[in-house]
Order: structure tokens, then sequence, then C-alpha cells
């Protein structure tokens, strides 16, 4: 606790810009953790961005087994679109799903089909890229990963498969991965999911350094308190407002929880900014200095 307070007063007599220079190296410090704790799944993350391809394996070591029991329940009549149906169900049905932050401690993490068949439960982007491998590896070559920043699906040719979402930011050609601009709708509608569904503690170690960041280097812990508990209900209600995101009809459709959550949170964060700036904060940043002067 003494080597806190000790930093504490020693940054506050740092010159402005130094001062928020380590702030920001703290925070996209904690900024990473939080969102990627596992530094190794991240560089493969980064390489499976540039190249999706080199996720499918239509001849990974357990696909022999896989297709066995798919043939087990093709019949002789059925169509070629069936046939993508079933399969769909058949990895609904094997692959229990799971956030990538439950599954893998990251944010996002894209892995190969075996990995996905070994570990039996993904989100998305997992389901879709074991059913490609599958499909490719039964003839379908034109088997492919499409999706946006919330939701990866397969199209074999003109047919779309894993519930496809109604915008498509994301592409494959060959072994390039293409990407397109999103609507204001997807986006608001991909923030919404990830404010209700990654951990709250994930958010509130973010709320919290981000607080104590911008009140550095006011000491006054009646207003660090109060601003926190100010803080506090916006998350709450920016968290409900997000969820009636998800389950209106359109997403763009801003909500009143969710617009008040936002503003409780940016006003909690442009006072805890004003506070370096108060008289009694400025009047201990000088005794700061003169003790370090002494």
């Amino acid at each position: 606790m003494r080597i806190c307070r000790l930093v504490w007063e020693r940054t506050a007599t740092l010159p402005f810009w130094l001062r928020w220079l380590l702030k920001a190296i703290v925070f996209g410090g904690v900024l990473v953790l939080v969102l990627f704790p596992h530094p190794v799944l991240f560089g493969r993350q980064v390489q499976h961005y540039l190249d999706m391809e080199m996720l499918i394996q239509p001849d990974f070591a357990g696909i022999e087994a896989i297709n066995r029991e798919i043939d087990a329940l093709v019949t002789d009549d059925m169509s070629a679109e069936q046939e993508f149906f079933m399969i769909q169900q058949y990895v609904y049905q094997q692959i229990r799903y799971a956030y990538d932050w439950d599954n893998w401690g990251n944010i996002d993490f894209w892995p190969t089909a075996e990995q996905v068949w070994k570990r039996k439960r993904e989100d998305c982007d997992g389901r879709a890229i074991l059913a490609v491998s599958i499909l490719r590896s039964r003839g379908f070559a034109a088997a492919s990963l499409v999706g946006n920043f919330r939701h990866i699906w397969v199209k074999v040719g003109p047919q779309e498969l894993m519930s496809p979402d109604t915008e498509q930011t994301i592409r494959t050609e060959g072994e390039k991965t293409i990407l397109s601009l999103p609507s204001f709708d997807l986006l608001l509608g991909s923030t919404a999911l990830y404010i209700v569904e990654f951990p709250i503690v994930r958010h509130l170690v973010l709320f919290f350094t981000s607080l104590v960041l911008c009140y550095h280097p006011c000491k006054h812990l009646t207003g660090f308190l109060g601003l926190t508990t100010v803080g506090l209900v916006g998350v709450l209600l920016l968290k409900e407002g997000a969820q009636d995101l998800l389950t209106a009809s359109t997403t763009i459709s801003l909500n009143l929880h969710f617009l008040s959550g936002w503003g409780l949170l940016s006003l909690v964060f442009v006072l805890a900014l004003a506070a370096g700036k108060m008289p009694l904060c400025r009047m201990q940043k000088r005794i700061f200095r003169n003790q370090d002067s002494e």
C-alpha cells in the first residue's frame, strides 16, 4: 500500500505529457491482458485473420470417422441442399456452443478444424470451420467461410448455412481474407453483444483502471468513491440497454437504458479528469513537489 501511495505521489510531479504517456502505457497493458491473456494464441489469431484458409482441414485425423457417421445418415434420395443442412445439424449436435473467452481465454480465437473436433465446444467460427472442412472432404469444394464482426457462417455456392447474418463483411478469395466496412447497425449490434456476454469481471477491471488513471493525481477518496458508485450504475444501465438492443427487432433503435449508461459513464470520466484541476488537488501536487525538493 505504501508503494502504491509513493508511486501515486511521485508520478503526480511529472510533466503533463510524460504522466499521460505512462497512463496510456498502463492502460494499454491492462487492455491487452483483459482481452488477450494468452499472447501465444493472440499471435496465432493474427495469422488466422490474414489467412482463414489455413484453418480448413478436409483431411485431419478425425474426418474419416466423421464421414462414416454422416454416411449412415445420408439417403440415396437426399438432395445436396438436404445434405448441407444435415451436416449443419451434425456439427451443432457434436460441438457444444461456448464463447471464446470461456473456451480459450481470449476475446476471440479461430481454431483449426482438428482443434474444434478435439475440444467438442466452440462458438460460431469454430463450428463453421469444422462444417466447411467436412463439406470439402465430401467433395463440395466451393464451401467457404463468410461472416462479419459478430458472426461467422458457411457459404456453398448460393446456399448459406449456420445461421447466416444479414450483412457480410468478411469473405475469402483463395488464400486472401477480404474485409469490407460494416454498417452502423452491425457495429452497434456487435458492441451490444460484447457488452452483454463478455465477463463482467473483465469489464470492471477496465472500468476501474480507466477511472483510477483519469482521477490521478487527485487523492480525494470520497470523490473517487462517489464517481465509482455512479460509474457502476452506468455499467449496469449499459448492460441492460445492450440486452434490449440484442432482443429488439432492429438493433439500430437505441433505448433509454443504453443512452443513460453511456451518458453516466461519460460524465464520470469527465469529472474524474476535471478532479485533477480542482484547487485541493493542485495544492496536493504542490505539496508533493515541495517534499521532493526537501
